[in-house]
């Protein structure tokens, strides 16, 4: 993915889904204090499914003790390699913050602003509150008219499609 406006260019290459490559640069470092680029701890991958892969409820837990943290040098010239970040909830508790790179840059002011790059969620199904597409029985109903009459196995593969594509239950 690049990213491109006016504060940075970006480069961000997926390694694996679970390492991101970050090349590029700060456009006008001079005009800055401090450059920082960071983003969420990565995924936590557990035993068990249930709790497995799940977004962070909160961006202070999100943030905690994070390795995905580089301090930009004068020159601006950004090349760092980050475990691939979480999603978190915002604060208002329902609204999923995507797994994001966030630069943030400080000028003489000493007030830093943040820009924020969305990267793609692997794990959208996965939440802590039910999805804005739950609000009826058909969340679930739905399932009977989409779903092939096949062998499980079959049935287990267009029902995970059909999760993605429809967002069912």
């Amino acid at each position: 993915m690049i990213f491109n406006d006016e504060y940075v260019y970006l480069n961000v290459s997926n390694q694996n889904s679970s390492k991101l490559l970050i090349e590029g640069y700060v456009k006008n470092p001079l005009q800055y204090n401090k450059m920082l680029i960071l983003a969420p701890n990565p995924i936590d991958r557990m035993i068990n499914y249930s709790g497995s892969g799940l977004p962070f409820p909160n961006e202070y837990i999100a943030f905690e003790n994070t390795k995905n943290m580089f301090l930009i040098n004068g020159s601006g010239v950004i090349n760092t390699t980050f475990s691939y970040p979480n999603s978190f909830y915002s604060r208002d508790g329902k609204t999923k913050m995507l797994p994001s790179i966030y630069v943030e840059l400080t000028r003489g002011d000493n007030i830093p602003f943040q820009l924020q790059y969305e990267l793609k969620d692997f794990n959208n199904l996965r939440t802590l509150i039910n999805r804005e597409s739950r609000k009826g029985p058909e969340f679930y109903g739905n399932k009977d008219a989409i779903l092939p009459i096949d062998t499980a196995e079959n049935v287990m593969y267009a029902y995970s499609k059909a999760k993605l594509q429809n967002d069912i239950g």
